[in-house]
């Protein structure tokens, strides 16, 4: 879904059902995936320099959102 989707559509996702907002914000491992390879896809640079394992992927995708 990540590959496919932007932040935004993401987030629409996750208001759809409860399915979806555990997928997409609840569940730590699964949502983690789901930014990390949206952030990657479309931030390709500054994902690089920005990735540790303590980082928040959705946050760095809102904070990006942002900026941008």
């Amino acid at each position: 879904m990540g590959g496919f989707l932007s932040s935004a559509d993401v987030g629409r996702v996750a208001k759809t059902c409860r399915f979806f907002r555990h997928v997409c914000v609840l569940n730590r491992a699964t949502s983690e995936k789901l930014w990390r390879s949206l952030c990657f896809r479309v931030w390709p640079e500054r994902s690089r320099l920005n990735a540790s394992p303590s980082r928040d992927w959705r946050t760095f995708s809102l904070e990006r959102q942002t900026c941008d």
